[in-house]
C-alpha cells in the first residue's frame, strides 16, 4: 500500500510529528513516499494526484509563525476537505474552511488540550482503520493516475471517488443520530454538562451528540463584514446540514442573537428541502424545569405569501453560493471586473471575433461542468453561463446580487441593539417569531461606520471606538481577540493567492469585539 505525507521541513514541529510517525508499527505496511518543502513533486498537481492514486495521504497543516516560512497551504486542493484517506494533521488552529473527513483528535479547534501523545495515537488508529479498510476490500478504490494528462480521461472517476467517499464516511456512522444543541456561548459549561446527562441516558445510546463550541466559528461580539457573516452561517449549516434532531437549549436570551436564529433558519432552510420523514426534529429543552419537548419549527416563522416564501428561499439558495471560501476568494470582485469586460469585448467585436470568443468561452465552460449531472442540467448551466459572457443585461441583472457590492465585502456590521430583528416578540401569545426577512436583511442594516484600521488603533491604544449606525451613535470598548483565525485560500491559476502580509495560502481574518 502506498502513503504519501506532505509536510514543510522549515517548520520545526512538522518534522518532529514526522519522524514519530515513521516510528510507528502500522507504518511498516505501507510503501512511504516523503514530500517536504523542497520537493520538485511538493506541487498541487502532485498534491491533487496522489490523494487520489495512493491509499493513504498524509498532510501537515501546521501554520508557521512567519510568512516567510513554507507551509503546505499554497499546494492544496479541495480534495483534502472530500476524501476520507486523506489524513490533516497540525500543530495549530486549522483555518476555517479545512475541514477534512479525518481531522486530528487533538485539535486545538475543539478547544481540548493539546497533546503530542494523543495527535501521534490517533495517527496510528486511522492508518490501522484504513489499512483494515483497504485489506478487506471494504474502502472504495483508487485511481492510476500518473501526470496531469490522466485528470481529464479519469475525471469520471475522480467525481465518482468524492461521492463514495462520502457515503463511506456516513456508513461508518449508521445506526447513529446525529445531535445538534444550540445555545448562547454564556451557558456553555450548563450545557456541556446537560449534553452528558443526556448522552448518558439509556434511550440515547444510538446518539452522537455535537455542539459548536464558543468561538469556534464566532462570538456575538465579532464584528465582521456581511460576506464573512454569511460565510459563517453556512459554514455552520454544513454541520446542521448532516443532523438528525436539532435541540434548542432555551435561556432568557436566546432569543437575543442574529447568531441563534442563524442557526433555526439553517434547519429550516434544510427541511424545505427535504421529505417528511427526512426533516430534521426540531426539540426545546427548558432547563429550569429539565423538561425536552418536540415543536414544530415552521410554526415559528411569521406568516408570509407563498411568492414571498419562495424569494426568501432563493436567496438564501444565492447567498450560499456565493460565499463559500473556497469559491469566493479574495480576488472575485477582480474577476467581476474581468466578466463585464469580456461581455463588453464580445458585444463590441465583428461578427467572426464574437463566434470565436464565444466557441473559446463554451469549451473552457465545458471543463469545469461535472460530469455526473445529467446532459438536460449540463446544457442549462451551459446556457446560462454564456449568457452571462454575452449579454449585458443579463450580467447587470447577475450583478445586481448584494453579494456583488463593495459595501457586502468591505463594511463591517455588527449588532448594536440587544436583541435582533430576526425574532419577533408576540404580546398576544409571549411568545417569539422568527422574520426571515429581518434576518436576511439584518448584516447589510447594521453596517457601522468603523473601520477595520480603526478598530485595530483604538484596540492598541486602549481607547473607545465611535459607532454611527443608521439608527444612532454610541462609544464602545474594543479589543482584539486572543484566538487567531484564518481561511484557506487556494492556489488559483497556478499562482499562489497571497493576502497582506499573510503566508501564501492563507488570510488572517482580523478579530475584534465590542462591548459597553
Amino acid at each position: 500500500m502506498k502513503l504519501s505525507y506532505f509536510y514543510s521541513n522549515e517548520i520545526y514541529e512538522s518534522k518532529e510529528l514526522l519522524q514519530n510517525v515513521l516510528k510507528l508499527d502500522i507504518i511498516k505496511h505501507f510503501e512511504v513516499t516523503l514530500i517536504d518543502s523542497n520537493s520538485n513533486d511538493f506541487s498541487q498537481l502532485e498534491f491533487l494526484i496522489a490523494c487520489h492514486r495512493d491509499d493513504v495521504v498524509i498532510v501537515d497543516c501546521t501554520i508557521p509563525c512567519d510568512a516567510t516560512i513554507k507551509s503546505v497551504y499554497p499546494i492544496l486542493v479541495s480534495q483534502v476537505n472530500m476524501l476520507d484517506h486523506v489524513l490533516v494533521v497540525s500543530k495549530s488552529m486549522l483555518p476555517l474552511n479545512i475541514t477534512p473527513q479525518r481531522q486530528g483528535f487533538d485539535s486545538p479547534r475543539i478547544k481540548r488540550e493539546f497533546s503530542d501523545d494523543k495527535q501521534l495515537l490517533w495517527i496510528k488508529e486511522q492508518l490501522k482503520d484504513l489499512y483494515q479498510a483497504i485489506l478487506n476490500g471494504t474502502h472504495y478504490n483508487r485511481i492510476p493516475l500518473k501526470g496531469y494528462k490522466d485528470l481529464e480521461k479519469y475525471r469520471s472517476e475522480m467525481e465518482l471517488m468524492w461521492d463514495k467517499s462520502y457515503k463511506y464516511s456516513v456508513v461508518r456512522n449508521e445506526g447513529k443520530r446525529k445531535v445538534f444543541i444550540s445555545y448562547r456561548s454564556s451557558y456553555y459549561d450548563k450545557v456541556i454538562e446537560y449534553k452528558g446527562q443526556y448522552e448518558a441516558k439509556k434511550e440515547n445510546s444510538d446518539k452522537i451528540v455535537k455542539i459548536v463550541e464558543p468561538g469556534v466559528l464566532c462570538t456575538g461580539e465579532e464584528i465582521l463584514t456581511p460576506m464573512r457573516k454569511w460565510m459563517l452561517v453556512f459554514m455552520l449549516e454544513e454541520r446542521i446540514h448532516e443532523i438528525d434532531e436539532f435541540i434548542i437549549y432555551k435561556t432568557s436570551d436566546y432569543f437575543e442573537s442574529w447568531w441563534t436564529c442563524a442557526e433555526l433558519v439553517m434547519v429550516i432552510y434544510n427541511n424545505w428541502k427535504r421529505l417528511n420523514r427526512d426533516k430534521i426534529i426540531v426539540k426545546c429543552y427548558i432547563p429550569e424545569i429539565d423538561r425536552l419537548e418536540e415543536i414544530d419549527i415552521e410554526k415559528l416563522l411569521l406568516p408570509c405569501s407563498l411568492e414571498e416564501r419562495q424569494c426568501q428561499k432563493d436567496r438564501i439558495a444565492r447567498l450560499a453560493a456565493n460565499t463559500r471560501p473556497d469559491t469566493m476568494g479574495p480576488e472575485c470582485m477582480d474577476n467581476i471586473d474581468q466578466m463585464r469586460s469580456f461581455c463588453e469585448l464580445i458585444n463590441n467585436s465583428n461578427f467572426i471575433v464574437r463566434f470565436l470568443l464565444k466557441c473559446g468561452i463554451k469549451h473552457l465552460l465545458k471543463k469545469s461542468i461535472p460530469t455526473s449531472i445529467s446532459l438536460q442540467e449540463k446544457k442549462a448551466m451551459l446556457r446560462k453561463t454564456i449568457e452571462l459572457y454575452t449579454n449585458k443585461e443579463a450580467l447587470e441583472l447577475y450583478l445586481a446580487d448584494e453579494v456583488f457590492q463593495d459595501d457586502f465585502w468591505n463594511k463591517l456590521s455588527v449588532q448594536t441593539e440587544r436583541m435582533t430583528p430576526a425574532f419577533v416578540y408576540n404580546e398576544k401569545d409571549k411568545k417569539y417569531y422568527i422574520d426571515i426577512k429581518a434576518f436576511l436583511n439584518a448584516p447589510m442594516n447594521e453596517l457601522i461606520s468603523a473601520t477595520v484600521d480603526e478598530l485595530q488603533a483604538k484596540s492598541n491604544l486602549n481607547e473607545k471606538v465611535s459607532i454611527q449606525t443608521e439608527y444612532k451613535h454610541i462609544e464602545l470598548n474594543v479589543k482584539e481577540s486572543e484566538n487567531k483565525r484564518y481561511l484557506w485560500l487556494a492556489t488559483r491559476m497556478g499562482q499562489s493567492t497571497v493576502k497582506g502580509n499573510n503566508p501564501p495560502g492563507l488570510e488572517e481574518i482580523p478579530v475584534f469585539e465590542l462591548s459597553e
